[in-house]
């Protein structure tokens, strides 16, 4: 039984005629729709849409309009070109357009909106035909200056440019699996590039004179080229041999594409016809003759339609076809087989010592790739036999020809470049682009110390507790953090009220950012303060405090928890309070659970940058309670029982990192212990805020 194939002619033209002249001679039994799409100028360049609702044309009006094909009505109008528009083409998702004019330029255009998202320059002339690669993420451009160039459509930039035409450049394509382009040139031939190096592969010659349009057939094994010389031809992609000639027209072929099922071919000439022919024989199966040059045709993607531009207005028209015969085209020519990989992932910087590398590994290969022909490079380096396995364990197949690949890979500091290569049975091997990815390992955090011990007043010990707290702190400069700044206020003459003020003062201009630490350690007597007005406050005595001055009064001797709180708390940072003196605490704090285990170094630095920004206070003793220091310590208790937690016997977990949370649950314990032991006193450090939440501890050091 006869299959009859109707093709649907949608004609644009440029001035507006009546339908009765639109063809010299009506098609028989040709069924013609009223609606009409008016351009009102000569059209340079049709395509449908990837699911073809839409019609995108170009012309000499400087403009690409979208059309409604069901309606026959005008979408919208993209304006921003210079001189004429020569080529336009949608992107294979239909979100973008994108245009090439006689004004040197390519433009990007949301579809939706008509918004122009960037302009691609680089040309020295004009730009004669356009396309986007399979995948969307780049764009192609031939030119009159004799080029092809490769464009980065997500950043404008330009990636490479393909040079070896003697002549302008009229038509440019890919090739269906990405890897391969095809252009034309009025130098006569037809050239076919390796996308991934920018060499020519290939040359093929026959054509008489210039070669207006190239493209691949659906399945990339064949070329069909159109030209001035009056000809069709057919040629192998794999050989660059010609098949087969298509004669029949009368003057210049000006454009040609395929059928989506690669059966058919449509071509468009100055000799005012549009020829309809089967590939596998060459037959001329249908000819529509115009009253107007066809400038260029298109099939819409179901095949069932086709959009030609010449010099008026678009009419569409149902024809009945002829019955093609069923047979395969031509298979003469044996197949190239092709490879490429395709990046999921993003060149990118990451702050991770590993990686997850995704990509579609696509390949018309005969049989099936295996895992075992993939190999993996890191930097030049094939990967090791030992991690062989992971590579084969990471490659699936979703659908015949196309495969997923996903990889975790370890990454040294800064640029590493990811290549994936294959080789298949009798084929050389095929590398992947790089893929870059830096490696950035996080910034450590820093620790700024003010150790202030203020001598006198009847202490002993208060000015080497602050020594001995920053020298140990600043042992972990390099290791948890990238940088320890100590500032002592520990010494005769530095720690009056005055200079105490003057320091405080310093601190919101110290370079401290959100990822860093500001530890405050003071060892001093202390007083609680209550004052006239009701409330009650808390001050360190300085060392010129003289005893004479009424201490329910505010004096310029005394160092008000003010004074350090009104300088610390709009710091974007970790803050951490330590205080050694008497009456210190101001809130109570029941002791928290299981500290959390930290696994290495860089686990630690990044819940120091985690850790909100906030301040944590540790008092040596309640709001009534003496803190107390002893010869046998050599210390404040305090102090004493600080340096050793900070020392590793605060670890409660064993895993090398003393927490702020592990520290204080150290020192409730020991503290009270020691003072009862030597003193037969009471003294219970504090914590405020008196719940420590685990979003809010952080690890002070690492032994």
């Amino acid at each position: 039984m006869k299959r009859v194939y109707l093709l649907r002619l949608i004609l644009g033209f440029a001035a507006l005629l009546t339908t009765s002249a639109l063809f010299a001679k009506d098609p028989p039994g040709a069924k013609r729709f009223t609606s009409q799409l008016v351009d009102g100028v000569s059209i340079n360049s049709v395509c449908f849409s990837p699911d073809g609702r839409y019609a995108l044309s170009g012309s000499y009006d400087k403009t690409i309009k979208l059309w409604d094909v069901a309606t026959r009505q005008e979408v919208r109008t993209f304006k921003g070109h210079g001189i004429s528009v020569s080529s336009g083409c949608f992107s294979p998702d239909g979100r973008y357009a994108l245009s090439g004019s006689y004004d040197k330029t390519i433009k990007l255009w949301e579809v939706a909106t008509g918004k122009k998202l960037r302009t691609f320059k680089g040309h020295s002339s004009s730009v004669s035909s356009v396309c986007f690669s399979p995948d969307g993420r780049y764009a192609l451009s031939g030119s009159y200056d004799e080029t092809l160039k490769l464009w980065d459509v997500a950043t404008g930039q330009e990636v490479r440019t393909f040079k070896g035409h003697a002549s302008s450049v009229w038509s440019v394509c890919f090739s269906p699996d990405g890897r391969y382009i095809l252009s034309g040139s009025y130098d006569k031939t037809i050239k076919l590039w390796d996308v991934a190096t920018g060499q020519e592969v290939r040359t093929f010659k026959g054509h008489a004179s210039s070669v207006w349009s190239v493209c691949f057939s659906p399945d990339g094994r064949y070329a069909l080229s159109g030209s001035y010389d009056e000809t069709l031809k057919l040629w192998g992609v794999a050989t660059g041999q010609e098949v087969r000639t298509f004669k029949g027209h009368a003057s210049s072929v000006n454009s040609v594409c395929f059928s989506p099922d690669g059966r058919y071919a449509l071509s468009g000439s100055y000799d005012k016809t549009i020829k309809l022919w089967e590939v596998t024989t060459a037959q001329e199966l249908s000819k529509w003759e115009l009253n107007y040059q066809a400038k260029e045709v298109a099939f819409s993607p179901d095949g069932a339609s086709a959009l030609v531009g010449t010099d008026v207005y678009f009419v569409s028209f149902l024809l009945p076809g002829v019955a093609p015969k069923p047979q395969e085209p031509v298979r003469q020519q044996t197949a190239p087989v092709f490879s490429q990989f395709i990046w999921l992932s993003q060149p990118a910087t990451v702050h991770e010592p590993t990686f997850t590398a995704k990509a579609v590994v696509v390949s018309n290969a005969p049989t099936p790739v295996t895992p075992q022909q993939l190999q993996l490079y890191i930097n030049g380096k094939p990967q090791p036999a030992g991690q062989k396995d992971l590579i084969i364990q990471s490659l699936r197949q979703p659908q015949p020809g196309r495969y997923n690949w996903q990889q975790t890979l370890p990454l040294r500091e800064g640029e590493n470049e990811i290549v994936l290569g294959l080789t298949l049975p009798g084929q050389p091997e095929v590398r992947s682009e790089p893929l870059r990815i830096t490696y950035l390992p996080p910034a450590k955090p820093n620790l700024y110390v003010l150790a202030i011990g203020v001598p006198g007043n009847g202490l002993t010990y208060a000015s080497a507790d602050a020594e001995q707290v920053g020298q140990l702190l600043k042992q972990q400069q390099g290791k948890l953090f990238n940088r320890v700044q100590t500032t002592y206020l520990n010494r005769k003459g530095q720690a009056n009220a005055t200079q105490l003020r003057i320091e405080m003062g310093l601190l919101p201009t110290f370079d401290i950012t959100p990822n860093d630490v500001l530890l405050l350690f003071v060892s001093a007597h202390g007083k609680k303060l209550n004052l006239r007005n009701g409330q009650s406050d808390f001050a360190i005595l300085s060392e010129d405090y003289d005893g004479r001055t009424l201490i329910t009064e505010e004096t310029t001797t005394l160092l008000y928890k003010h004074d350090i709180l009104d300088n610390i708390t709009g710091l974007k940072c970790k803050k951490l309070i330590l205080f050694d003196a008497c009456h210190s605490g101001e809130a109570v704090r029941k002791q928290g659970g299981k500290a959390k285990f930290l696994e290495d170094l860089q686990q630690a630095q990044a819940i120091i940058k985690q850790t909100p920004a906030g301040l944590i206070t540790l008092a040596s003793s309640s709001e009534n309670e003496l803190s107390w220091e002893d010869p046998a310590w050599q210390h404040g208790a305090f102090t004493k029982a600080l340096l050793d937690g900070l020392q590793g016997k605060a670890d409660t977990n064993g895993d090398r990192f003393v927490l702020v949370s592990e520290l204080f649950s150290y020192l409730q314990k020991t503290v009270p212990a020691l003072v009862k032991a030597k003193k037969a006193e009471d003294q219970h450090p504090k914590i405020y805020p008196e719940t420590l939440t685990e979003s809010q501890d952080f690890p002070l050091v690492t032994y």
